[in-house]
């Protein structure tokens, strides 16, 4: 799969263009039979094994535009790679996605087909353009996915959608061997919760509500909502230069322009300290302390302010703030004021290099079994503590009740703070909160991924819902229960 990413990416990246001005909501809507039709059209492009016959199906999906720019004949290239890699395909169904970048519209066409080659399931995720008829543009990722489903009409008032939903992570469990836990609310009422799979590698510890899992990027929220109350404290300013904190920063005329608010919306410019070089070190580390360095050597990517760039760095050096501004240890800090006051007993950054039964274990496939990975020793500000979804549930509906900071500090940090010309619907960000849209409706929460850790929290003001997910394992079809159960919460299909 990664050499035909690879050779995607060669092949498409001169034919990226911007998408043309549009406004999401007077585009006209697509019925399903051209969604499906897309789909099929695509599937059948890549079965075709007959040089004139594909390219023949390829001039009729692909943007003229593209043909005329790459050439017809590396396109049609790419397309017999694609054949010779899957196989043939069995189409199941396409969904269509709409996001929007600044002024303009970015579709993409999910195409769900199974090949004959591995007998396993794939997205085919494809930019599509805005306007009719909607050709192909490019060939954006190829993900690995558990068999599609069509879901029911019916929301989580029916009994029929928790059956159905019970059946279909009976099915991920039996066929995946998927581990993790599910949590569904609207306002204060669960409409749905299950744990399943194993805590361990040799299967011997149930998923339970108390099982501790990876929040991974999770505890950012915790990072930033510290940072907010120490604000409303008097003790910090949002716009206080990181120079005030840090008189050793390496680049002092950029610690000056970076602000605790460049921090906690990743627009600061400090480089990525997590690198496949620093890995063992980040896994030696126990707590923002022994990471600062490594932030340091990761240097400025940009002028602050400037760009949105996703950062670990951010947030360690935000921790170290919380640490310097309240006088206390991070950890303490943000369980004497958040996860304390609501008995979130089961949430904290907990030592992972001991032997404590309640932390589930980081899984990674090995062949059909798993085998866990290695432990580090304690998470950091940017990530790596746990917690359990009654917890997270908790914690959410506090943030909506104004217990934890006031209402109107929660609207700022839920609005978004990337410069305007990259905001973008799929990829924004507030103030230690991903920010983003289950078709129009909002939301605001945290994810979390790296080996053998698998987290969201979202939370949808409108319709006054809650999605939490989790899983410690490597497992592709952790992302197929995540979007089917914002499905059917939502209403969104």
């Amino acid at each position: 799969m990664n050499l035909v990413l690879a050779l995607l990416c060669s092949l498409f990246l001169s034919a990226i263009t911007a998408d043309g001005p549009a406004n999401p909501d007077t585009l006209p809507a697509e019925s399903r039979r051209d969604v499906e039709a897309a789909g099929a059209a695509l599937v059948e492009a890549i079965n075709t094994p007959d040089d004139a016959a594909r390219a023949a199906a390829i001039a009729k999906i692909i943007d003229a535009d593209l043909l005329a720019r790459v050439g017809a004949e590396r396109i049609e290239a790419q397309f017999k790679r694609l054949h010779e890699t899957y196989g043939t395909l069995e189409f199941h169904h396409a969904d269509l996605s709409e996001g929007k970048q600044g002024n303009n519209i970015r579709r993409v066409l999910h195409v769900f087909a199974k090949s004959d080659k591995s007998g396993r399931w794939h997205d085919f995720q494809v930019r599509v353009q805005p306007e009719a008829p909607n050709r192909l543009r490019e060939i954006v990722f190829i993900a690995e996915v558990s068999e599609p489903v069509y879901l029911p009409n019916g929301d989580f008032s029916d009994p029929g959608t928790s059956k159905w939903f019970d059946s279909y992570i009976d099915g991920l469990v039996a066929k995946e061997k998927l581990s993790g836990s599910v949590l569904l609310a609207v306002g204060d009422r669960v409409v749905f919760e299950r744990y399943f799979g194993f805590a361990d590698a040799a299967q011997k510890v149930p998923m339970t509500p108390h099982t501790r899992l990876n929040l991974g990027s999770g505890n950012k929220m915790f990072t930033a909502l510290a940072i907010m109350l120490l604000e409303e404290q008097g003790r910090l300013r949002l716009d206080d230069p990181i120079s005030k904190y840090f008189a050793d920063f390496p680049d002092k005329e950029a610690a000056d322009k970076i602000t605790i608010a460049n921090l906690i919306s990743h627009t600061s410019g400090v480089g990525e300290y997590w690198t496949e070089e620093t890995r063992e070190a980040v896994r030696a580390a126990d707590g923002a302390k022994d990471l600062k360095a490594l932030v340091y050597q990761a240097g400025i990517r940009f002028p602050a302010g400037e760009q949105y760039a996703y950062s670990n760095s951010n947030f360690v050096l935000a921790g170290l703030i919380v640490e310097k501004a309240s006088g206390q240890d991070y950890d303490v800090f943000v369980r004497d004021t958040i996860t304390g006051p609501l008995g979130m007993h089961d949430t904290d950054t907990f030592r992972m290099d001991g032997d404590d039964p309640t932390l589930a274990e980081r899984l990674t496939r090995d062949g059909d079994h798993w085998k866990p990975l290695p432990k580090g020793k304690r998470g950091s500000p940017a990530g790596g503590g746990y917690s359990t979804p009654r917890d997270i549930l908790a914690f959410a509906q506090a943030l909506e009740a104004g217990r934890i900071v006031p209402r109107d500090t929660l609207a700022r940090m839920t609005s978004s703070q990337t410069p305007s010309a990259l905001r973008d619907p799929a990829n924004d960000y507030g103030f230690g909160f991903i920010l983003g849209r289950a078709g129009r409706n909002p939301y605001y929460g945290h994810g979390g991924i790296t080996g053998g850790v698998n987290f969201e929290f979202r939370h949808y003001p409108s319709l006054d819902a809650t999605l939490i997910t989790f899983c410690n394992q490597d497992n592709g079809a952790y992302d197929d229960l995540r979007r089917t159960a914002e499905k059917l919460l939502t209403g969104v299909r």
